[in-house]
């Protein structure tokens, strides 16, 4: 059984040397697509025909980041691995936030791909050696520091925030979500004591910080 590949990037010399490597030093990887944009790649993923997606996060259409989240939409299963000449840290993080399960520097050795491509296939993540220990510790004491006060949150109290962040009044919110205005003082309160926050504004601000919700 293969594992069906599809190699995204615009420089045609990256996807015929990925995809020569992969058909020499590989027996159970298979390319199917070769695209050269986001749009491209969007329009053969709404088939579902691919396992796994190598993608430039640098595309000439449409930023890599909204294009990992739209190919997820479009195919919940499909597993993205990154492959860029890009370390930055707040990258790195933003790739895994937005879904992609691997991340791979052009400047490692090309055949290590089809190491990164069977761990990403098996469900495990793959980062590239060439990014340093210290650079993935930092990664993950950011995200721990920038979104831990949110999973302090109940289920019913983040969508209380959405709702204030969407301009909801009181009042509105209890007929969206079905609970009295009583109740849903009771959660602003909880809200504002546990992220210890005690305006709109700065509700709105956490929010988005926390991607909580989108602008």
């Amino acid at each position: 059984m293969y594992i069906k590949v599809a190699v995204v990037d615009d420089h045609e010399v990256v996807r015929e040397g990925m995809g020569s490597i992969i058909n020499k030093y590989s027996e159970n990887i298979m390319i199917v697509k070769n695209a050269s944009c986001a749009y491209e790649i969007l329009e053969f993923a709404g088939n579902k025909n691919a396992d796994i997606y190598l993608m430039d996060i640098i595309l000439p259409d449409l930023d890599g980041i909204i294009t990992i989240r739209k190919l997820l939409k479009l195919d919940s299963n499909a597993k993205i691995i990154v492959v860029t000449i890009l370390d930055d840290p707040e990258l790195i993080e933003e790739v895994f936030l937005s879904g992609a399960k691997g991340f791979f520097l052009k400047s490692d050795p090309i055949k290590q791909i089809i190491y990164a491509i069977n761990e990403v296939y098996k469900g495990k993540y793959y980062i590239s050696p060439g990014i340093s220990g210290p650079i993935v510790d930092r990664l993950i004491l950011h995200s721990v520091k920038k979104n831990k006060s949110v999973f302090k949150l109940t289920i019913r109290e983040k969508e209380v925030l959405q709702s204030i962040c969407k301009g909801f009044s009181d009042k509105e919110i209890a007929v969206v979500l079905g609970i009295s205005i009583n109740t849903v003082h009771v959660h602003k309160n909880n809200i504002m004591k546990k992220l210890n926050i005690h305006s709109v504004a700065g509700l709105v601000s956490y929010a988005i910080k926390t991607k909580l919700i989108r602008i």
